[in-house]
């Protein structure tokens, strides 16, 4: 926290980071600190758009700074679990959409959380969807089966 501000961090840069960057720019009490993708041009062009005017880093060693306080991942799922070794802070929140791509993946994730006293969130803003719905009245009804 600086200036009394909560320091976001945004890993991946596609359409989630411009939902949640342009969200982040609007929050009174947060700013925009870090921004990661494979692409260092868009990470800068993110970084321009949504970071404070002091300027965002945007390299993967940033997201390690110490204004960081919550981070978003909406990197490919799979990609995930490549940012376990940057849970290093107590007190920080990680949001990531679905965990990972497999059990053994998300435990890796969680356990790295607990370990370094890192609070865990995962998003999936698609779960009241209509296939959502239907999916859970075929459950439901056991149309599926067992």
């Amino acid at each position: 926290m600086r200036n009394g501000k909560l320091g976001f961090g945004l890993a991946g840069l596609g359409m989630g980071a411009e939902a949640h960057g342009s969200q982040i720019k609007e929050l009174k009490g947060a700013e925009l600190v870090a921004v990661y993708g494979r692409n260092e041009e868009k990470a800068r062009k993110a970084a321009e758009t949504y970071g404070p005017s002091d300027g965002t880093r945007t390299t993967a060693r940033c997201l390690m700074i110490r204004r960081l306080t919550l981070l978003i991942s909406s990197r490919p799922n799979a990609l995930h679990l490549i940012l376990r070794s940057l849970l290093l802070r107590p007190g920080n929140m990680w949001l990531w959409k679905t965990l990972e791509i497999s059990l053994e993946r998300c435990d890796a994730i969680i356990n790295a959380c607990r370990k370094n006293k890192v609070k865990l969130a995962v998003i999936y803003q698609m779960r009241f969807g209509n296939a959502a719905r239907k999916i859970k009245q075929a459950i439901d009804s056991n149309a599926l089966g067992k």
